[in-house]
């Protein structure tokens, strides 16, 4: 058994197993985490934008993505969005219409907050249920499964439950190019809104 491996202690619930044979180091949530923040900071670079994990993490805000400069010529030296990033099978891949995403209450204040800095979105991750399919590797390709998509509500009213279920539109596809809306908007210092 390699070195790395984790072992389970006599009597511990089993851990998953790898594709490889042998008992997963990380746990599940820790991987669709990390897995996560890589497609997120996949489509940063590619968009050519930087990207920094806050340590520690005090308002919800994973990923702060940044120009690095002015995106146009009239705009302010630099453009940054956070976005507090979750991940989920549960969620069915499809095409239109919007799904239901529940979140906690200190994260939906944080999100509502419309005295941030900088907007604060949400990116929800929806991955494949079968571990096996959210990433495969070749020679010629490396593919991540499914998608990202974004959700905005700065400035909705307070809420007294535990949670709410925000709805976020399937329209809202996180890639290369919606970044780069998204950044040019936080650049010019307007409002983003809940849709481009």
């Amino acid at each position: 058994m390699p070195m790395f491996a984790c072992q389970s202690s006599p009597g511990s619930s089993s851990q998953p197993i790898a594709a490889y044979g042998f008992p997963m180091p990380l746990a599940e949530s820790d991987i669709k985490e990390l897995l996560s923040f890589t497609y997120m900071r996949a489509i940063a670079a590619r968009a050519g934008f930087r990207v920094n994990h806050p340590y520690p993490d005090r308002q919800h805000d994973d990923l702060q993505i940044d120009s690095c400069g002015r995106l146009e010529p009239d705009g302010w030296s630099a453009a940054r969005i956070d976005f507090q990033v979750r991940a989920t099978t549960t969620i069915p891949l499809a095409d239109g219409g919007e799904f239901g995403f529940q979140v906690e209450r200190s994260l939906y204040d944080d999100l509502r907050d419309d005295r941030r800095c900088a907007p604060l979105l949400l990116a929800v991750f929806i991955m494949p249920p079968n571990p096996e399919q959210w990433l495969s590797a070749t020679a010629a390709e490396l593919i991540t499964r499914h998608c990202a998509y974004w959700g905005n509500i700065k400035g909705a009213p307070p809420i007294e439950a535990e949670s709410r279920v925000l709805h976020v539109k399937r329209a809202n596809t996180l890639t290369a190019a919606s970044l780069t809306d998204l950044m040019r908007i936080a650049g010019r210092r307007q409002e983003i809104g809940d849709a481009l």
